[in-house]
């Protein structure tokens, strides 16, 4: 438990100071039925960084429910081939494995992601950090996929009313291999 409020509390302070520069240069990509999604480069990657804001009828637990059903990712995540709960480390903290699907001649990626959960008492709102892992000793690499090893996803998920929750959605990663950067 000690080490699961060290990680959070460590990648608290490390977000917080990210914070400063996370709302600067995004740029407006789309603005449809409420949905807002956004774009940025960053000088480190020439593969955008996404973001999406919208509000659903849905209730923080259910939102949190079906993030965290890792076994039903192929149902609703985009381009999902297979998804696999990996360990549990402990309550909110937990590993799981995605394999994406990718159009011929490109081959298909896979990730090992490392979720870690926290909620705020004061407003309820839950966050979700999911960091790539860059090992492969919790999930063995494949000779026909490429392994992502570099990906960061925040989920901010904040109750507006019982059943309407805001959803802001933050993906940055490298989607390894030779894909040319329009791509994405």
């Amino acid at each position: 438990m000690k080490n699961l409020l060290f990680k959070l509390l460590f990648l608290s302070l490390i977000l917080s100071q990210l914070n400063l520069f996370a709302q600067q240069n995004w740029k407006l990509e789309s603005e449809k039925d409420g949905m807002k999604v956004s774009t940025r480069f960053k000088s480190d990657s020439p593969i955008k960084e996404l973001k999406i804001e919208f509000e659903i009828d849905a209730s923080l637990s259910q939102l949190v429910a079906l993030l965290n059903d890792v076994d039903y990712y192929t149902d609703w995540v985009y381009n999902c081939n297979k998804a696999n709960f990996v360990e549990k480390v402990a309550l909110g903290d937990f590993y799981y494995y995605v394999e994406m699907g990718l159009p011929w001649p490109l081959s298909n990626r896979d990730l090992v992601q490392h979720c870690m959960q926290s909620q705020d008492t004061s407003n309820l709102v839950v966050e979700m950090h999911t960091l790539t892992e860059k090992t492969d000793e919790k999930f063995k690499e494949t000779e026909s996929n490429v392994r992502i090893t570099e990906g960061y996803i925040l989920w901010r998920l904040s109750p507006i009313s019982y059943n309407k929750t805001h959803v802001y959605y933050h993906l940055k990663t490298d989607p390894g291999g030779n894909l040319p950067a329009w791509l994405f």
